[in-house]
């Protein structure tokens, strides 16, 4: 499977990483997404291709996690279009989001998401809702088997926004331990931190590439089955170990610098949306041993 990145995933990958460098502080992963001005875009015309594959998501997920941005608005902006739009036959929800997104000073706040629930196979939307929405049912209802798959991509998702985590404390680490002497060498001399580093650069590019194979296989049509678990948990795991990481080579700054609590806090905060990584391991090796029987 060929895992490089087309020139289109490229300009979209600097598109958001662009506008996160020019979004304030407070802005949410939504805010810098739709400062690109594809939001609008989202929803495709009846038989047309959806602008963002699950590939593309996971990219921009990725870039919103290095930045450390609120996820959940854009997440489940992603469920909405994913149930919603893709179920719907008479176009009606497509029209509504378009009408939602493209509404000029109506940006929702982060702290206002479009959150699913999900009891035997029927979702449903949580107001707050933005107002676009409102006239759309209040559930569809999905068999096991869709719901198993609509839930994976949102791990998928979940898993490249840990991924841009732990590159963001990578990164801080490398540049620390590059210019913090200790005991008149370069920490980075130093071959326990430096194994740490690499340790870390190795657990976030094998996660990576597995959560890439797995949104690849879902944009060819095959569902990602045992690999969104198993994606989630080695991208959570990295971006804990680099966040530990990346407090340990800041020493006692470690502990108050803001910009490395923020990195902490976030990267402690992803089990509580993805579940533990223990938990998604058991749960992959589950749905493969059954694949299997």
């Amino acid at each position: 499977m060929n895992l490089e990145l087309d020139p289109a995933q490229h300009q979209l990958i600097e598109a958001i990483a662009k506008s996160d460098a020019a979004e304030p502080p407070q802005a949410s992963g939504w805010d810098v997404f739709d400062a690109i001005g594809l939001s609008a875009l989202l929803a495709p015309e009846p038989g047309a291709r959806p602008l963002l594959g699950t590939l593309e998501w996971c990219l921009v997920l990725e870039e919103l996690g290095a930045g450390l941005r609120s996820h959940m608005l854009v997440r489940s902006v992603h469920a909405f279009l994913d149930v919603y739009v893709a179920q719907a036959r008479d176009g009606a929800a497509a029209e509504a989001f378009r009408t939602w997104a493209g509404a000029q000073g109506a940006a929702p706040r982060a702290d206002e998401p479009l959150l699913l629930q999900q009891a035997d196979g029927v979702w449903r939307f949580v107001d707050p809702r933005p107002p676009a929405l409102t006239a759309l049912p209040d559930e569809i209802t999905l068999d096991a088997s869709t719901a198993q798959a609509v839930h994976d991509r949102g791990l998928l998702l979940v898993a490249a926004y840990a991924c841009g985590v732990a590159r963001r404390c990578l990164a801080s680490a490398q540049k620390r331990a590059g210019g913090r002497v200790v005991a008149g060498r370069r920490l980075l001399e130093h071959q326990g931190t430096a194994h740490r580093i690499a340790r870390g650069a190795v657990d976030l590019t094998l996660a990576r590439a597995g959560l890439w194979r797995a949104a690849q296989a879902e944009d060819e049509g095959e569902r990602a089955g045992h690999r969104a678990p198993a994606a989630a948990a080695a991208s959570v795991s990295a971006a804990l170990d680099c966040a530990h990481t990346v407090v340990q080579v800041f020493g006692a700054a470690g502990t108050s610098a803001p910009q490395v609590v923020a990195m902490f806090r976030t990267a402690c905060a992803l089990p509580a949306v993805s579940g533990s990584p223990r938990a998604l391991w058991a749960e992959a090796g589950a749905r493969r041993v059954n694949n299997l029987a």
